[in-house]
């Protein structure tokens, strides 16, 4: 690796600059320009794109199948980590989480929400009960069937406003 964090324009420079040196202590290169010009800003026509489609139609994803090994995995997260959203605070969750307390969503929000559920299968379709084979206790089953009574309750009551 030659440098990280450089601007396309400084990225583009440096390759001029690396192609010239090689090539100035004699070096067989396979670059059939001196370098830096990218191509950025590319956009495929929509008939290319309907093309690479088409060729691509049937094809399995290329890592379809397999699976990364715990090395790999383990370098993965570093990266992840390195890269990832900041750790927050616990005073920082705390006044994210408050924020969030309480807040309605819109009407067109739940309906957009909604619209893009329907027909997706439930992520625990198929798959047993996460309290299947746990035992509860009375008071729990109790504070379930009140909650659950409050829902209905208030279900009724927007149902019928």
């Amino acid at each position: 690796m030659v440098d990280t964090g450089l601007s396309e324009e400084e990225a583009f420079a440096l390759e001029r600059e690396r192609i010239a040196l090689w090539r100035s202590i004699g070096s067989d290169l396979t670059n059939m320009t001196s370098g830096g010009q990218g191509i950025s800003g590319l956009r495929h026509s929509e008939e290319t794109k309907r093309r690479l489609s088409e060729i691509n139609k049937g094809m399995p994803a290329p890592f379809k199948g397999k699976k990364h090994s715990e090395r790999t995995k383990a370098v993965l997260s570093e990266l992840g980590k390195k890269r990832g959203a900041p750790k927050l605070t616990e005073d920082q969750k705390e006044k994210a989480a408050d924020w969030h307390r309480g807040r309605k969503r819109s009407a067109e929000t739940c309906a957009k929400i909604s619209e893009k559920a329907k027909g997706r299968p439930a992520y625990n379709k198929g798959k047993p009960s996460p309290l299947l084979g746990r035992r509860v206790s009375e008071e729990v089953i109790k504070k379930m069937s009140a909650a659950a009574k409050l829902r209905w309750a208030k279900k009724k009551a927007e149902a019928q406003s």
